[in-house]
């Protein structure tokens, strides 16, 4: 689902309960692929390999690619039950308490070809999502000689006709921190206005529309505190974000949103040569 740019963010999907386990992924997080009361979903639940925080970091990178109007999967938390068997990748099993479950689509993750985008429907998307990104400082799609992780493009055909795709923005796991532990040096002076540009793929280039980056750096600039401590005080306990980084996770989005809104669009142009 997309959000409106700016507005209210709202809950349209909602599973209650675990069914089955389907199966597991030994990827960083080591998701599973469950049924429940509301279809199949993805979780990424506590037990991990990389802890509770990087629940967090998906709960926050999600709400926030929402408010920033880019369609991401239906996502909800799932509380599970100390009976629900639910194996982690890296042969982990999932602990009870609540999971960010996302609602399973029909699509394939893009395989880093230019030529692929040219049937996304929602292209203003590819030049929002770069200026997501680097708002929450997300390491974990593009980031030049460090990583490139084309797979956290989805193209879902779950909406659309024929060959038509609608391009979603997935996996927010490893952003806001170098680390996958959150503390409060998250709000340093170095972090707020880190100068880097993340997602940026070079593919992305040929598709890049400055109206559109400039009206999502014009929506940062409405960034406020109330929603940034909203979205911080729906972090659950159990993911054990303690109140001084929840603070400092506050300052950071809206201090962060503010120094980057003042950005020229020109800077997150795609380099062609990455």
């Amino acid at each position: 689902a997309a959000g409106v740019p700016g507005g209210t963010l709202s809950v349209v999907w909602q599973p209650r309960e675990f069914r089955r386990f389907e199966a597991c992924f030994d990827t960083s997080t080591g998701p599973a692929l469950v049924v429940t009361d509301a279809g199949r979903a993805y979780v990424k639940a506590l037990g991990n390999p990389e802890g509770p925080h990087v629940l967090a970091c998906e709960w926050l990178g999600t709400n926030l690619a929402r408010w920033l109007g880019l369609r991401t999967f239906d996502f909800a938390l799932l509380n599970l039950q100390p009976d629900d068997d639910v194996p982690l990748g890296h042969g982990r099993q999932a602990t009870p308490g609540p999971a960010f479950a996302t609602r399973a689509e029909r699509g394939h993750g893009w395989g880093g070809d230019a030529e692929e985008l040219q049937v996304v429907a929602n292209k203003p998307d590819l030049s929002r999502m770069i200026v997501l990104d680097t708002w929450i400082r997300n390491r974990d799609r593009y980031l030049p000689g460090r990583r490139c992780h084309v797979d956290n493009v989805f193209l879902s055909s779950e909406n659309t006709m024929g060959e038509a795709r609608e391009v979603v923005v997935m996996d927010h796991t490893h952003c806001l921190a170098d680390v996958a532990e959150l503390t409060p040096r998250v709000a340093a002076r170095e972090f707020v206005q880190d100068e880097r540009i993340f997602g940026a793929f070079p593919a992305f280039a040929g598709f890049l529309d400055l109206r559109e980056t400039a009206e999502a750096l014009h929506c940062l600039a409405s960034f406020d505190a109330e929603t940034a401590s909203a979205l911080v005080a729906a972090l659950p306990p159990a993911w054990e974000v303690n109140e001084a980084t929840r603070d400092a996770l506050s300052r950071f989005l809206v201090e962060r949103s503010r120094w980057l809104s003042s950005r020229e669009p020109s800077l997150f142009r795609p380099d062609q040569t990455g």
